[in-house]
């Protein structure tokens, strides 16, 4: 009997203090929600100015040459 009655507050205190904690994160999360702002567009390029698809960017290193994992495991 006493060992369910210390049980039961036990429960009710971690309750408690969880409900206090999630307050707390809310009301320091809500004025950092505010201070995010919308993105800044982009504008779109026609297509007639957009790089052909045939030229890669500088840092494209080139295609992956990794075998496959039937002839990886024959080696």
């Amino acid at each position: 009997m006493l060992n369910g009655m210390a049980t039961r507050e036990a429960a009710i205190i971690s309750y408690s203090n969880d409900y206090l904690l999630m307050c707390i994160v809310t009301l320091f999360a809500v004025p950092l929600v505010l201070l995010l702002r919308k993105a800044a567009s982009t504008p779109v390029t026609a297509p007639s100015q957009a790089a052909p698809p045939s030229q890669a960017p500088p840092s494209y290193a080139g295609p992956i040459t990794a075998k496959p994992p039937s002839q990886a495991a024959s080696n």
